[in-house]
């Protein structure tokens, strides 16, 4: 596959997963949007028949959904601004975010997905899909740390058996 497909490919697959976070922090925790959302009107009828935590809620998932049009360096800072402490281990733990790198990637697949990075040439490829994978297991960390989502690491598949996996060499 040729890098500018690999951009595209990877680019869409972690910001459909950012976008997800996003819509789950708004519907577990709709209170971190709250100082987003201190603007926005509620119809009274709303109010007479919605408790404030579920106009909250609904305000929120709406919120987070509209920030699927930002750009992935944004989201991934709204995440980091809203959910990250000091105390969460991050995938690795000596990995750090980096939000210019993750701009530049944007950036980059901006170009290729408007005809202007045809052709182009990533000499860190390797190092550039490992650092978007741990970007991704480390907002996992961090918005599970967040909402006290606990890990279960003794949990099986309960069909296993229907489970068949193949190696396959692409």
């Amino acid at each position: 596959m040729n890098a500018a497909a690999t951009i595209v490919i990877i680019q869409a697959t972690l910001d459909s997963a950012v976008n997800e976070y996003l819509v789950l922090l708004a519907r577990v925790n709709p209170t971190i949007w709250e100082n987003d959302l201190k603007d926005q009107t509620v119809r009274l009828q709303n109010l007479k028949e919605t408790s404030y935590s579920e106009v909250l809620k609904e305000k929120a998932v709406v919120y987070a959904k509209d920030l699927a049009s930002k750009s992935l360096s944004k989201k991934v800072q709204l995440i980091l601004d809203r959910c990250f402490r000091g105390d969460i281990e991050l995938s690795p733990p000596e990995f750090r975010f980096d939000i210019p790198r993750l701009k530049a990637f944007d950036d980059a697949r901006h170009d290729v997905a408007h005809g202007r990075g045809m052709g182009v040439i990533i000499s860190n490829i390797d190092a550039l899909l490992l650092f978007l994978w741990q970007t991704l297991l480390s907002l996992e960390g961090i918005i599970a740390a967040s909402l006290n989502f606990k890990r279960n690491p003794t949990r099986q598949f309960e069909k296993a058996d229907e489970l068949h996996l193949r190696n396959v060499t692409i």
